[in-house]
């Protein structure tokens, strides 16, 4: 029989635990507060680059308006999902680095912006290929949104900046 000392004190097991939900809380404070603006702008540009991307992947989309399509006679709206703007928010307090300079952290904000829209215009384009070839919307989309909100989550747990 074997057994295991018990440490009095914080290990540094500890202090990284504490400091994922420290992280884990400022993140769920930066995504409700992404909630409370409209980013009209992310969702028309949104649109622009789904509408785009599906264009070359013979999905015809009409626009109708700024955050808005028509398809197949029903109309999408997108919305603050639609854009990952959540996703970005709520990933900020897992990529800042107290550790580096905040050219650094700028640096690797604006390599993740830029990835995780395209990301997305990627999501949302390959989710309308597959609805327009029958998969349902439920598979098509949501279950799909769920994968890429975990693929996020993957990169994030990988690179993560806390230890």
């Amino acid at each position: 029989m074997s057994s295991t000392p018990i440490q009095a004190g914080a290990t540094s097991t500890d202090s990284g635990n504490s400091e994922f939900v420290l992280r884990a809380g400022t993140s769920l404070i930066f995504v409700l507060v992404c909630y409370l603006f409209q980013w009209h702008w992310l969702r028309s540009a949104t649109l622009e680059g789904n509408a785009a991307f599906d264009a070359l992947m013979g999905v015809r989309l009409d626009r109708v308006a700024s955050d808005a399509v028509l398809w197949n006679g029903s109309l999408y709206r997108y919305v603050i999902s639609c854009t990952f703007a959540d996703v970005w928010c709520g990933a900020l307090a897992f990529l800042i680095d107290l550790r580096r300079s905040i050219l650094c952290n700028f640096r690797r904000l604006a390599i993740f912006t830029v990835a995780l829209f395209a990301f997305n215009i990627t999501r949302l384009s390959l989710s309308d290929f597959f609805f327009a070839h029958r998969i349902p919307w439920v598979i098509a989309h949501d279950a799909f949104a769920g994968f890429c909100y975990y693929a996020v989550w993957q990169y994030l747990w990988r690179t993560r900046s806390w230890k």
